[in-house]
Order: C-alpha cells, then sequence, then structure tokens
C-alpha cells in the first residue's frame, strides 16, 4: 500500500521503524528472568511467613499471658475487626471507582472528602457498639485493650489507603 492510502495517525515511515515494533522483553534481557524469579520467590516466602508466624507466636502468647486472658483479647480483636468492616463499608471499591471515573481534581477532592466524612460518620455507631459491649460485658478485661480495639477503628476511618489506590 501506498503512504497515502494509510491511515494518516499511522506514517509508513513510522511503521516500519524497529522502535515501534513489539519487544520480547524476556528474549531481550535474560538477568531480567532471574530478576523476576527471585523477587516472586521472596514475596512466596513473606506471605507464607504472614500465615505461619501467628502458629509460631500463639503457644508463647498464650503461656505468657494465660488461656482466659487470651480469650479476652482475641474477643476484642474480634470484634474490632468486624466494627472495622463496618466503618470501611465497602469504600475500598465504590470510592476508587468513582475517583477512576470521575474526569476533574475538585471531582476527586469532593470524593474524598465526601468519603471521609462518611467514614468518620460511620465511626459513632461503631464507637456506641464498642461502648455498650464493653460496659454490659462481664469480664470485659484490660481497658487498654478495649482503648486498642478503638484506636484501630479510628484508624480505620482515617486511613486514607482506599485514595492511594485510586491514584
Amino acid at each position: 500500500r501506498s503512504e497515502q492510502n494509510l491511515p494518516r495517525r499511522i506514517s509508513a515511515e513510522r511503521w516500519t521503524k524497529r522502535s515501534h515494533r513489539s519487544t520480547n522483553y524476556w528474549a531481550a534481557d535474560p538477568m531480567s528472568r532471574r530478576h523476576i524469579a527471585s523477587n516472586l520467590v521472596a514475596l512466596y516466602i513473606v506471605q507464607g511467613m504472614q500465615y505461619v508466624f501467628p502458629l509460631l507466636v500463639l503457644p508463647i502468647l498464650t503461656r505468657a499471658i494465660g488461656l482466659e486472658r487470651y480469650g479476652v483479647l482475641s474477643f476484642w480483636q474480634s470484634l474490632a475487626a468486624v466494627l472495622v468492616m463496618v466503618v470501611d463499608y465497602g469504600f475500598g471499591y465504590s470510592s476508587i471507582r468513582a475517583i477512576n471515573q470521575s474526569d476533574s481534581q475538585t471531582q476527586r477532592e469532593a470524593i474524598f472528602w465526601s468519603t471521609m466524612w462518611a467514614k468518620l460518620t460511620l465511626l459513632l455507631p461503631a464507637t456506641a457498639i464498642l461502648a455498650s459491649i464493653a460496659v454490659v460485658t462481664e469480664h470485659a478485661g484490660d481497658p487498654g485493650i478495649i482503648l486498642a480495639a478503638w484506636l484501630s477503628l479510628l484508624g480505620a476511618s482515617l486511613s486514607p489507603a482506599w485514595y492511594f489506590v485510586a491514584i
């Protein structure tokens, strides 16, 4: 075909240049294969240790603080995890999608602040639930454990991690 018959955005000269052809990066740099493989192995080791480490620490922790206090600690950690899900309320999906579909910086700012205010608003009933369970339970445990549970709620409501995923 002649140059006149080609679409305007791709000229015949540009089409034939080597720099615009697809490149097989695996064949181009054999060292990258080793680099990627070593990174993959390291990531698998880290992921595996995230499962193995708690299993190794569990006997030490139960021996150090006792079974009853470990049960109280587990209860408050579980309650905090459930309430963190209430505070997050799916903003990790809906707000990320909204930011990615936004056209301007002002829209992104509006989405950011509305999400942050919504998370802080959801913090109030989550705090009320946490406080009411602390009052009602017979063995509430150490006030430091309850404070740590509330701080995890506060951290989840103030965390802008969803925003950094979106941008």
